[in-house]
């Protein structure tokens, strides 16, 4: 089949385009770069200009030039099931390097048949590139010195790292207990701690002093367990004689000793903070947080009992009312990077972050924070099928009885962290006034297993669902998921919103006084809605917001019904004034919802998009096309008609 030339592009047969001479073809590809780009193997993602809502198609074809000179062309493959709206990512795979190819896509719709194609280009060759070549007599030489040199530097790095590794093994080893410490000093220890807590009952003091000699010589001989214990009991008795301030100090001056073993200070720090429910007053119990915030500031091991005594001294901050410091304790933390702390505990830290943040109104923060967490984490998890549950029962089996440790698995419920975290997003949500992220949201909590089974819980979210998606300014988006949830067989059991959200899937007018008297008092029974004026002024914007969201849909639908009308009687159709409907209509213009012009002088409005000579063509050309398309197909039911006509009395 023959191709033509037009405007530099190649045109496609004369059946697939009304004419050979088309100057605009509604749709362009606008990709950079064509022959240099395209490789087997290699993916490559097809842009064009506008998109393609309706029917679409995308194909490509290999170009050919026979010896007559007559170009034709050869389908290789239907892109179309990989569309999107603007864009397709393919994955070219078989192109041959000397052949030519294009790429053709089509938008049908009522304007017609929109089609570009794209310049013809020949696959590349991948891993061809220009510069040095294998059977270069220069190249040869210059490579292999290069992979000489980059040998050598290998080994010696792996040299460097493998003494480096072994002195850090080492060194975690001393701290760790593995290695054997110069002198053991169980024995000892075992002896002087009964003595130093007879003493302490009569001179805490001279307790203290003998145990901190007993401690230099542990430290020094490295022997951890010993260190170790000598440290808790210097704090234990303080802490039983009451001598919190002593404690302290203790506490300070042990975590600064020279080569302290880190495991030491790790069990005296978790040994104090659990000291703190146990103190007489509040101003004791704060300086022994400062204390243990003192102690624990700049190091890695101790950076969860950190971040745990930090959120203690946050809730005491936000119990004396002082919302703005508690705030600023707590979000100090980093938690997120924070590697020996459990996901879920770093969940509920940055969510009790959020929420802070939240109630002091620094709404950007709170934003900020809130996208450290992972929706992946919160998802919900795919129950397990009989067959997966047989199968591990029976690898457990088979681990025990050949003597294996069997450690089981303990899920993770994270269904309040999901909950608590998508509570706290629509929140943010609502502040912003971004309704369909507010219905996001809400799909989100309905995805739990916990709601759905809980009609209390479950109503509730569906009715918000569906208020916000109403709310929700009108884009692809928000109509995709409009007839989406109205597809939900679940909304049956909230009638009411049901009828509602069916009156904006269905291109019929709405007057606004008819859906306030009918919608109106239930709606505002809700946190949602408010139709008077009162404290909650969010409410108040959001039922002025639905009033908006109904003016828009009749204006759509009068834009799909008129090519021209008159102003008086569109103001009719939308019961509004002039000066409202002139606003709206401004408004959706401008959004690019509806194409319309408004002619004041002739107080007419005209919604039909203007023409040129091709599209009217192009268009024409279509309805005949279509047009002979259902006469061939009516032939052909006639003429089985008739031959199963003359099949029947025969057949008797």
């Amino acid at each position: 089949m023959g191709l033509e030339d037009v405007d530099g592009y190649m045109a496609l047969p004369g059946e697939l385009t009304s004419s050979s001479t088309t100057d605009d073809h509604g749709l362009r590809f606008i990709n950079d770069d064509w022959n240099g780009s395209i490789a087997n193997g290699s993916p490559f993602t097809l842009r064009w200009n506008e998109s393609i809502e309706d029917e679409g198609d995308l194909r490509l074809f290999k170009i050919t030039y026979p010896e007559e000179g007559a170009v034709s062309f050869e389908l290789v493959s239907n892109l179309t099931a990989f569309m999107r709206r603007r864009s397709c990512s393919w994955l070219p795979e078989g192109l041959e390097e000397d052949d030519l190819y294009a790429i053709w896509v089509t938008q049908v719709n009522d304007d017609g048949v929109h089609w570009a194609v794209s310049p013809p280009w020949t696959p590349q060759i991948k891993g061809e590139e220009e510069g040095l070549r294998w059977n270069n007599t220069i190249g040869i030489p210059i490579v292999v010195i290069m992979g000489i040199y980059f040998m050598c530097l290998a080994f010696c790095l792996a040299f460097h790292k493998a003494a480096f590794n072994f002195h850090l093994g080492t060194v975690i080893m001393a701290e760790q207990g593995l290695l054997k410490p110069e002198k053991d000093f169980t024995k000892e220890v075992d002896v002087q701690l009964p003595d130093a807590e007879q003493l302490a009952k009569t001179n805490l003091q001279s307790a203290v002093e003998k145990l901190t000699a007993l401690e230099k010589q542990t430290r020094q001989a490295s022997d951890l367990a010993s260190t170790s214990r000598v440290l808790v009991a210097i704090v234990t008795l303080c802490k039983d004689a009451g001598d919190w301030s002593l404690m302290n100090d203790q506490t300070l001056v042990f975590s600064k000793k020279h080569s302290q073993l880190k495991q030491a200070i790790t069990k005296m720090v978790q040994t104090v903070v659990g000291f703190l429910d146990d103190t007489p007053d509040l101003k004791t119990k704060l300086s022994v947080i400062e204390t243990l915030r003192t102690v624990t500031e700049g190091k890695i091991f101790v950076e969860v009992e950190r971040a745990r005594v930090t959120k203690i001294l946050s809730d005491i901050k936000k119990e004396e009312g002082d919302i703005e410091k508690a705030k600023e304790i707590l979000c100090e933390l980093q938690v997120e990077t924070f590697g020996s702390m459990s996901r879920r505990e770093k969940t509920e830290f940055i969510l009790a972050q959020v929420a802070l943040c939240i109630e002091a109104g620094d709404w950007a923060q709170a934003g900020i924070l809130a996208r450290k967490i992972s929706t992946r984490y919160l998802s919900r998890k795919p129950k397990k099928t009989e067959e997966q549950l047989e199968k591990e029962k029976k690898e457990l089996e088979k681990k025990k009885a050949r003597g294996e440790e069997v450690v089981e698995e303990v899920e993770d419920d994270t269904t309040d962290l999901k909950l608590r975290f998508y509570e706290q997003q629509v929140q943010l949500a609502k502040h912003d006034d971004k309704y369909l992220e507010a219905c996001k949201h809400y799909r989100q909590v309905l995805d739990t297993e916990a709601v759905e089974e809980d009609p209390a819980k479950l109503h509730p979210v569906l009715q918000r669902i569906i208020y916000f998606v109403i709310l929700a300014p009108h884009d692809n988006e928000q109509h995709d998921l409009l007839h989406r949830i109205h597809k939900d067989t679940r909304n049956a059991k909230i009638p009411l919103e049901a009828e509602l959200l069916k009156l904006f899937t269905v291109h019929e007018l709405m007057r606004w006084p008819e859906v306030a008297e009918k919608f109106g008092p239930h709606l505002c029974n809700t946190d949602v809605f408010d139709a008077k004026a009162s404290k909650e002024d969010k409410a108040r914007q959001r039922w002025e917001d639905l009033r908006k969201r109904v003016i828009e849909h009749n204006v759509r639908v009068v834009a799909k019904y008129y090519t021209r009308i008159q102003v008086t009687r569109l103001t009719q159709l939308l019961n509004l004034t002039e000066d409202e409907t002139e606003k709206y209509i401004s408004e959706l213009v401008t959004a690019k919802t509806i194409y319309a012009k408004i002619d004041r002088p002739a107080r007419v409005v005209s919604f039909a998009k203007p023409r040129d000579a091709d599209d009217v063509l192009n268009e024409w050309s279509h309805n005949m096309k279509s047009l002979l398309g259902h006469l061939e197909r009516i032939d052909h039911l006639i003429t089985k008609e008739e031959m199963m006509a003359r099949i029947q009395p025969a057949s008797k």
